[in-house]
């Protein structure tokens, strides 16, 4: 019985390691499939990964794409703004430019006005002390011929024994040497030298002062004859009334047109 049980002991300690085999082999087997389940779990994962991982890089790619697209839209934006605004400056530059022009062209305006005036009123006054000169003249020829006595002409017609001078010339000369006279002469000239002086720098007026100007000439050419008529006359008394009259007529008609403009 004991033989028989030795003999059947190798067959169990071969069936143990066997069925051990087969349990470790089961084992490797499970965890083989396990591992192989892993892997491909893993593999998926890494493949989900790696998509995303593209998908990232193309997001990424994508946004500097896009964030270059905009910053070269904002450099053009910002080169746009610069442009705009050298042009805004320049128009703003002309526009002042413009404006201040267009003061200065209303200053010079004014001061022609102003100045056109000044040299209408002085004329005027030199044209009235013609005026009194000349009436004096008129009156010492006329009392001079025709012997008529008066308290303003008895000192240049009448001699020292209180007799007319039989030459209306000799009256004329004690007027004309007269200092009073003579005083009053030299105020025309004087002003006439004023007048042509002024009357010059009036050239080339405004557009808006032409005929303001072409009316001043008018009546500078009045003026001009006016006292050109007593200061060198050289005629006689009833030509001398006669171009005195039109003369004085002629200026204060002028004159006053030239005043309407003021």
């Amino acid at each position: 019985m004991n033989e028989k049980k030795r003999l059947n002991y190798p067959i169990i300690v071969l069936a143990v390691l066997l069925t051990a085999v087969v349990a470790l082999c089961a084992v490797l087997w499970s965890g083989m499939k396990r591992a192989e389940k892993t892997a491909d779990e893993q593999k998926k994962q890494y493949a989900v990964l790696l998509e995303e991982k593209e998908d990232a890089e193309k997001q990424v790619r994508e946004y500097k794409e896009k964030n270059a697209s905009l910053l070269k839209e904002k450099e053009d934006a910002e080169k746009l703004a610069e442009e705009y605004e050298a042009q805004y400056n320049a128009l703003l530059e002309e526009k002042n430019k413009a404006e201040q022009e267009a003061a200065d062209l209303l200053k010079a305006s004014e001061q022609y006005g102003n100045d056109l005036r000044d040299l209408s009123d002085l004329m005027l006054h030199g044209g009235v002390t013609t005026e009194r000169c000349g009436n004096l003249v008129q009156k010492v020829w006329h009392n001079s011929i025709y012997k008529i006595k008066d308290t303003e002409t008895d000192a240049f017609t009448l001699d020292a024994s209180g007799n007319f001078y039989s030459d209306f010339n000799t009256a004329l000369d004690n007027l004309y040497a007269d200092d009073a006279f003579v005083k009053d002469l030299q105020s025309i000239r004087d002003n006439r030298s004023e007048v042509e002086e002024k009357i010059r720098g009036l050239k080339n007026p405004p557009s808006e002062w032409q005929s303001a100007y072409d009316e001043l000439l008018l009546f500078y050419d009045c003026y001009y004859d006016f006292t050109e008529l007593v200061l060198y006359s050289n005629c006689s008394l009833n030509e001398f009334k006669e171009m005195f009259s039109k003369y004085d007529t002629d200026g204060v008609k002028h004159y006053n047109k030239l005043s309407l403009y003021f």
